[in-house]
Protein backbone atom coordinates (compact mmCIF):
# COMPACT_ATOMS: atom_id res chain seq x y z
CA UNK A 1 0.00 0.00 0.00
CA UNK A 2 1.09 3.53 -0.79
CA UNK A 3 2.22 5.21 2.43
CA UNK A 4 4.90 7.88 2.38
CA UNK A 5 5.97 11.14 3.98
CA UNK A 6 8.11 13.59 2.04
CA UNK A 7 9.36 17.16 2.45
CA UNK A 8 7.31 19.68 0.46
CA UNK A 9 10.27 21.14 -1.44
CA UNK A 10 11.52 17.65 -2.26
CA UNK A 11 8.20 16.84 -3.96
CA UNK A 12 6.98 20.13 -5.44
CA UNK A 13 9.66 20.86 -8.07
CA UNK A 14 9.86 17.31 -9.54
CA UNK A 15 6.07 17.13 -9.56
CA UNK A 16 5.80 20.36 -11.58
CA UNK A 17 8.33 19.11 -14.10
CA UNK A 18 6.64 15.74 -14.59
CA UNK A 19 3.10 17.13 -14.59
CA UNK A 20 4.04 19.48 -17.42
CA UNK A 21 4.36 16.43 -19.69
CA UNK A 22 0.79 15.26 -19.01
CA UNK A 23 -1.89 16.32 -21.50
CA UNK A 24 -5.30 16.77 -19.83
CA UNK A 25 -6.86 17.79 -23.17
CA UNK A 26 -6.11 14.43 -24.76
CA UNK A 27 -8.94 12.02 -25.53
CA UNK A 28 -6.86 9.38 -23.72
CA UNK A 29 -7.72 9.90 -20.05
CA UNK A 30 -4.45 8.33 -18.91
CA UNK A 31 -2.47 11.08 -20.66
CA UNK A 32 -3.83 13.52 -18.08
CA UNK A 33 -2.65 11.31 -15.23
CA UNK A 34 0.50 11.04 -13.21
CA UNK A 35 1.62 7.64 -11.98
CA UNK A 36 2.94 7.41 -8.42
CA UNK A 37 5.10 4.36 -7.84
CA UNK A 38 6.77 3.58 -4.51
CA UNK A 39 9.24 0.78 -3.90
CA UNK A 40 12.38 0.14 -1.88
CA UNK A 41 14.23 2.81 -3.89
CA UNK A 42 11.76 5.65 -3.22
CA UNK A 43 9.03 7.50 -5.14
CA UNK A 44 8.82 7.61 -8.94
CA UNK A 45 6.64 10.14 -10.77
CA UNK A 46 5.67 9.25 -14.35
CA UNK A 47 3.62 11.17 -16.93
CA UNK A 48 3.13 10.72 -20.66
CA UNK A 49 1.51 12.16 -23.76
CA UNK A 50 1.35 11.02 -27.37
CA UNK A 51 5.01 11.97 -27.94
CA UNK A 52 6.84 11.85 -24.61
CA UNK A 53 7.26 9.75 -21.49
CA UNK A 54 8.97 11.25 -18.43
CA UNK A 55 10.05 9.61 -15.20
CA UNK A 56 11.56 11.37 -12.19
CA UNK A 57 12.73 9.52 -9.11
CA UNK A 58 12.84 10.90 -5.57
CA UNK A 59 14.70 9.09 -2.81
CA UNK A 60 12.33 8.57 0.11
CA UNK A 61 13.12 6.09 2.92
CA UNK A 62 10.46 3.79 4.40
CA UNK A 63 7.72 4.63 1.89
CA UNK A 64 6.13 1.20 1.55
CA UNK A 65 5.11 -0.06 -1.87
CA UNK A 66 2.26 0.73 -4.24
CA UNK A 67 1.11 2.09 -7.58
CA UNK A 68 -1.68 4.60 -8.25
CA UNK A 69 -2.79 6.98 -11.03
CA UNK A 70 -4.19 10.42 -10.17
CA UNK A 71 -4.89 13.66 -12.03
CA UNK A 72 -1.57 15.35 -12.74
CA UNK A 73 -3.04 18.86 -12.74
CA UNK A 74 -4.98 18.38 -9.50
CA UNK A 75 -2.03 16.85 -7.65
CA UNK A 76 0.33 19.57 -8.88
CA UNK A 77 -2.03 22.40 -7.90
CA UNK A 78 -2.82 20.83 -4.54
CA UNK A 79 0.81 20.32 -3.56
CA UNK A 80 1.63 23.82 -4.79
CA UNK A 81 -0.98 25.30 -2.43
CA UNK A 82 0.30 23.51 0.68
CA UNK A 83 2.50 25.00 3.39
CA UNK A 84 6.11 24.67 2.28
CA UNK A 85 7.28 24.26 5.87
CA UNK A 86 5.16 21.14 6.47
CA UNK A 87 5.92 17.63 5.17
CA UNK A 88 3.43 16.03 2.79
CA UNK A 89 1.87 12.66 3.69
CA UNK A 90 0.30 10.53 0.93
CA UNK A 91 -1.44 7.23 1.57
CA UNK A 92 -4.16 4.91 0.28
CA UNK A 93 -7.44 4.35 2.05
CA UNK A 94 -9.93 3.50 -0.67
CA UNK A 95 -9.07 6.91 -2.11
CA UNK A 96 -5.75 8.71 -2.31
CA UNK A 97 -5.42 10.94 0.76
CA UNK A 98 -3.01 13.80 1.29
CA UNK A 99 -2.23 15.64 4.50
CA UNK A 100 0.06 18.57 5.25
CA UNK A 101 -0.24 20.23 8.65
CA UNK A 102 -3.95 20.81 9.21
CA UNK A 103 -4.82 20.53 5.53
CA UNK A 104 -6.36 17.30 4.26
CA UNK A 105 -7.51 16.40 0.77
CA UNK A 106 -8.65 13.41 -1.28
CA UNK A 107 -7.95 12.48 -4.87
CA UNK A 108 -9.79 9.95 -7.01
CA UNK A 109 -7.94 7.19 -8.76
CA UNK A 110 -7.75 7.31 -12.54
CA UNK A 111 -7.85 4.35 -14.87
CA UNK A 112 -4.52 3.34 -16.35
CA UNK A 113 -5.97 2.27 -19.71
CA UNK A 114 -3.85 3.77 -22.47
CA UNK A 115 -0.96 4.80 -20.21
CA UNK A 116 2.27 3.70 -21.92
CA UNK A 117 4.51 1.35 -20.02
CA UNK A 118 8.03 2.40 -19.24
CA UNK A 119 10.56 0.99 -21.65
CA UNK A 120 12.12 -2.18 -20.33
CA UNK A 121 15.39 -1.26 -22.04
CA UNK A 122 16.76 2.01 -23.38
CA UNK A 123 19.32 2.42 -26.14
CA UNK A 124 22.85 2.61 -24.81
CA UNK A 125 23.86 6.27 -24.28
CA UNK A 126 25.93 7.58 -27.18
CA UNK A 127 26.40 11.12 -25.86
CA UNK A 128 27.78 12.35 -22.56
CA UNK A 129 27.56 16.07 -21.76
CA UNK A 130 26.07 18.34 -19.07
CA UNK A 131 22.69 19.97 -18.66
CA UNK A 132 24.34 23.41 -18.73
CA UNK A 133 26.00 22.79 -22.08
CA UNK A 134 22.92 21.23 -23.65
CA UNK A 135 20.71 24.10 -22.42
CA UNK A 136 23.14 26.59 -23.97
CA UNK A 137 23.08 24.82 -27.34
CA UNK A 138 19.30 24.37 -27.34
CA UNK A 139 18.79 28.00 -26.33
CA UNK A 140 20.90 29.09 -29.29
CA UNK A 141 18.78 27.29 -31.89
CA UNK A 142 15.34 27.38 -30.24
CA UNK A 143 14.07 30.56 -31.91
CA UNK A 144 14.74 28.93 -35.31
CA UNK A 145 12.48 25.95 -34.51
CA UNK A 146 9.12 26.40 -36.24
CA UNK A 147 5.75 26.01 -34.57
CA UNK A 148 3.74 22.81 -34.34
CA UNK A 149 1.59 24.11 -37.20
CA UNK A 150 4.56 24.13 -39.57
CA UNK A 151 5.82 21.17 -41.55
CA UNK A 152 7.52 18.54 -39.38
CA UNK A 153 10.87 19.45 -40.87
CA UNK A 154 10.44 23.07 -39.72
CA UNK A 155 8.85 22.27 -36.34
CA UNK A 156 11.76 20.10 -35.19
CA UNK A 157 15.42 20.33 -34.23
CA UNK A 158 17.99 17.99 -35.73
CA UNK A 159 20.71 16.37 -33.62
CA UNK A 160 23.43 14.86 -35.76
CA UNK A 161 27.04 13.71 -35.71
CA UNK A 162 29.70 14.23 -38.35
CA UNK A 163 33.47 14.09 -38.47
CA UNK A 164 33.76 17.26 -36.37
CA UNK A 165 31.49 16.23 -33.49
CA UNK A 166 27.92 16.67 -32.31
CA UNK A 167 25.61 19.38 -33.66
CA UNK A 168 22.12 20.78 -33.15
CA UNK A 169 20.38 22.53 -36.03
CA UNK A 170 16.97 24.06 -36.76
CA UNK A 171 15.37 25.83 -39.72
CA UNK A 172 11.87 27.27 -40.14
CA UNK A 173 12.01 28.37 -43.77
CA UNK A 174 13.10 31.97 -43.16
CA UNK A 175 15.87 31.49 -40.61
CA UNK A 176 18.15 28.76 -39.38
CA UNK A 177 20.57 28.13 -36.53
CA UNK A 178 23.33 25.66 -35.86
CA UNK A 179 25.12 24.95 -32.56
CA UNK A 180 28.16 22.86 -31.75
CA UNK A 181 27.65 20.71 -28.66
CA UNK A 182 30.68 20.21 -26.46
CA UNK A 183 30.59 16.66 -25.14
CA UNK A 184 31.75 13.14 -25.72
CA UNK A 185 30.17 11.14 -28.53
CA UNK A 186 30.64 7.41 -28.15
CA UNK A 187 29.47 6.39 -31.62
CA UNK A 188 27.74 7.58 -34.76
CA UNK A 189 23.95 7.42 -34.98
CA UNK A 190 21.35 8.44 -37.58
CA UNK A 191 20.15 12.03 -37.61
CA UNK A 192 17.59 12.49 -34.83
CA UNK A 193 14.78 14.93 -35.61
CA UNK A 194 13.37 16.04 -32.23
CA UNK A 195 9.82 17.54 -32.18
CA UNK A 196 9.42 21.11 -30.95
CA UNK A 197 7.43 20.00 -27.88
CA UNK A 198 10.35 17.82 -26.80
CA UNK A 199 12.90 20.55 -27.52
CA UNK A 200 10.91 22.92 -25.32
CA UNK A 201 10.56 20.34 -22.54
CA UNK A 202 14.25 19.35 -22.55
CA UNK A 203 15.25 23.02 -22.54
CA UNK A 204 13.10 23.63 -19.46
CA UNK A 205 14.44 20.51 -17.71
CA UNK A 206 18.10 21.27 -18.37
CA UNK A 207 17.67 24.84 -17.14
CA UNK A 208 15.87 23.62 -13.99
CA UNK A 209 18.59 21.07 -13.14
CA UNK A 210 21.91 22.81 -13.92
CA UNK A 211 25.41 21.38 -13.47
CA UNK A 212 24.12 17.82 -13.84
CA UNK A 213 25.61 15.11 -16.07
CA UNK A 214 23.40 14.46 -19.09
CA UNK A 215 23.33 11.24 -21.08
CA UNK A 216 21.54 10.97 -24.42
CA UNK A 217 20.62 7.78 -26.27
CA UNK A 218 19.17 7.56 -29.78
CA UNK A 219 17.67 4.46 -31.36
CA UNK A 220 14.47 2.57 -32.19
CA UNK A 221 12.81 5.82 -33.31
CA UNK A 222 13.31 7.31 -29.83
CA UNK A 223 15.62 9.75 -28.08
CA UNK A 224 16.16 9.44 -24.32
CA UNK A 225 17.59 12.24 -22.18
CA UNK A 226 18.77 11.27 -18.70
CA UNK A 227 19.77 14.09 -16.36
CA UNK A 228 20.30 13.13 -12.73
CA UNK A 229 17.03 11.79 -11.35
CA UNK A 230 14.90 12.37 -14.44
CA UNK A 231 14.54 10.60 -17.78
CA UNK A 232 12.58 11.99 -20.73
CA UNK A 233 11.96 9.71 -23.70
CA UNK A 234 10.49 11.13 -26.91
CA UNK A 235 9.45 9.85 -30.30
CA UNK A 236 11.44 11.21 -33.22
CA UNK A 237 9.97 12.79 -36.32
CA UNK A 238 10.19 10.34 -39.23
CA UNK A 239 11.56 12.71 -41.86
CA UNK A 240 14.98 13.56 -43.26
CA UNK A 241 16.50 16.89 -42.29
CA UNK A 242 18.06 18.86 -45.16
CA UNK A 243 21.80 19.05 -45.55
CA UNK A 244 22.99 21.98 -43.46
CA UNK A 245 25.03 23.18 -46.42
CA UNK A 246 21.81 23.94 -48.29
CA UNK A 247 20.66 26.63 -45.88
CA UNK A 248 23.63 27.78 -43.81
CA UNK A 249 25.23 30.77 -45.50
CA UNK A 250 28.94 30.25 -46.19
CA UNK A 251 31.49 32.46 -44.48
CA UNK A 252 32.76 35.32 -46.63
CA UNK A 253 36.33 36.57 -46.82
CA UNK A 254 35.63 39.98 -45.28
CA UNK A 255 32.57 39.96 -42.98
CA UNK A 256 31.15 43.07 -41.37
CA UNK A 257 32.31 43.12 -37.73
CA UNK A 258 30.41 45.30 -35.27
CA UNK A 259 29.49 45.79 -31.62
CA UNK A 260 26.38 43.77 -30.83
CA UNK A 261 25.19 46.25 -28.20
CA UNK A 262 25.20 49.18 -30.66
CA UNK A 263 23.18 47.32 -33.31
CA UNK A 264 20.72 45.98 -30.73
CA UNK A 265 20.11 49.49 -29.39
CA UNK A 266 19.34 50.84 -32.88
CA UNK A 267 17.07 47.92 -33.79
CA UNK A 268 15.19 48.28 -30.49
CA UNK A 269 14.47 51.93 -31.26
CA UNK A 270 13.25 51.00 -34.73
CA UNK A 271 10.96 48.31 -33.31
CA UNK A 272 9.54 50.75 -30.79
CA UNK A 273 8.81 53.30 -33.51
CA UNK A 274 7.24 50.67 -35.76
CA UNK A 275 5.02 49.49 -32.89
CA UNK A 276 3.81 53.07 -32.39
CA UNK A 277 2.77 53.13 -36.05
CA UNK A 278 0.80 49.87 -35.51
CA UNK A 279 2.71 48.10 -38.26
CA UNK A 280 2.23 44.34 -38.46
CA UNK A 281 5.02 42.14 -37.11
CA UNK A 282 5.77 40.73 -40.56
CA UNK A 283 6.56 44.27 -41.71
CA UNK A 284 9.32 44.81 -39.15
CA UNK A 285 12.19 45.53 -41.49
CA UNK A 286 15.32 47.65 -41.69
CA UNK A 287 17.96 48.35 -44.34
CA UNK A 288 21.63 47.95 -43.44
CA UNK A 289 24.03 49.92 -45.63
CA UNK A 290 27.79 49.61 -45.07
CA UNK A 291 30.27 52.00 -46.67
CA UNK A 292 33.71 53.27 -45.61
CA UNK A 293 33.57 51.73 -42.11
CA UNK A 294 30.09 53.03 -41.27
CA UNK A 295 26.83 51.14 -41.10
CA UNK A 296 23.66 53.13 -41.71
CA UNK A 297 20.47 51.53 -40.36
CA UNK A 298 17.19 52.78 -41.83
CA UNK A 299 13.92 51.55 -40.38
CA UNK A 300 11.05 50.49 -42.62
CA UNK A 301 9.04 53.53 -43.76
CA UNK A 302 12.04 55.65 -42.66
CA UNK A 303 10.84 55.70 -39.04
CA UNK A 304 14.43 56.01 -37.75
CA UNK A 305 17.86 56.44 -39.35
CA UNK A 306 21.03 55.83 -37.32
CA UNK A 307 24.71 55.09 -37.87
CA UNK A 308 27.43 53.05 -36.16
CA UNK A 309 31.10 52.24 -36.85
CA UNK A 310 31.97 48.81 -38.27
CA UNK A 311 34.98 46.93 -39.59
CA UNK A 312 34.45 45.82 -43.18
CA UNK A 313 36.03 45.20 -46.54
CA UNK A 314 36.25 47.59 -49.46
CA UNK A 315 33.04 46.67 -51.29
CA UNK A 316 29.87 48.55 -50.19
CA UNK A 317 27.05 46.38 -48.82
CA UNK A 318 23.29 46.89 -48.69
CA UNK A 319 20.77 44.36 -47.38
CA UNK A 320 17.35 44.24 -45.75
CA UNK A 321 16.82 42.41 -42.43
CA UNK A 322 13.87 41.45 -40.25
CA UNK A 323 14.51 43.44 -37.07
CA UNK A 324 12.85 40.92 -34.77
CA UNK A 325 14.84 37.98 -36.14
CA UNK A 326 18.14 39.84 -36.05
CA UNK A 327 17.56 40.91 -32.44
CA UNK A 328 16.82 37.27 -31.54
CA UNK A 329 20.14 36.31 -33.09
CA UNK A 330 22.12 38.96 -31.23
CA UNK A 331 20.55 38.05 -27.89
CA UNK A 332 21.03 34.30 -28.38
CA UNK A 333 24.67 34.65 -29.44
CA UNK A 334 25.41 36.96 -26.51
CA UNK A 335 28.82 38.13 -27.79
CA UNK A 336 30.19 41.66 -27.59
CA UNK A 337 31.44 41.54 -31.18
CA UNK A 338 29.50 39.80 -33.96
CA UNK A 339 30.13 39.12 -37.64
CA UNK A 340 27.62 39.51 -40.44
CA UNK A 341 28.43 37.32 -43.43
CA UNK A 342 26.15 38.82 -46.07
CA UNK A 343 25.49 36.78 -49.19
CA UNK A 344 23.01 37.01 -52.04
CA UNK A 345 20.50 34.58 -50.50
CA UNK A 346 21.36 34.48 -46.81
CA UNK A 347 22.91 36.41 -43.94
CA UNK A 348 25.06 34.46 -41.50
CA UNK A 349 25.37 35.94 -38.00
CA UNK A 350 27.94 34.63 -35.51
CA UNK A 351 30.25 35.72 -32.73
CA UNK A 352 33.46 37.31 -33.99
CA UNK A 353 35.93 34.55 -34.83
CA UNK A 354 33.37 31.75 -34.39
CA UNK A 355 33.68 28.95 -36.95
CA UNK A 356 30.88 26.58 -35.93
CA UNK A 357 27.84 28.17 -34.27
CA UNK A 358 25.78 30.69 -36.20
CA UNK A 359 22.36 31.98 -37.19
CA UNK A 360 21.26 32.27 -40.79
CA UNK A 361 18.58 34.72 -41.92
CA UNK A 362 16.87 35.22 -45.23
CA UNK A 363 17.30 38.80 -46.54
CA UNK A 364 14.25 40.97 -45.93
CA UNK A 365 12.53 42.55 -48.91
CA UNK A 366 11.82 46.19 -48.13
Amino acid sequence: MLNLEIAHDQLAAPLRRVAAVADPRSSVVAYGAIKLTVDEFGLSLTAANSTQLMVERIEVPDCGAGLVYVSAARLRDLVGSLDREQPVKIWEDGQIKIQSGRTRARLDRLESTGFPSSLSSYPSPQISTTTDEFARALGLIFSAVGTDRDRAIYGSACMFVNGFGLWLAAVDGTQGAIAYLKGKTAELFPDALIPRSTVSRVLALTKATPTTPLYIAVGQGLASFCGGNWVLTSRLAAIDFPDAGLWVAPAVAQPVVLASENLERILARIDAAIDLDHVKLKQRGAELSCLNGTMTVVGNRNVITDEMPVTMGVEPIKVGVNTRQLRHCLNAIGAEQVELHIGERAIRVCAAGEEYESYTLSPYRL
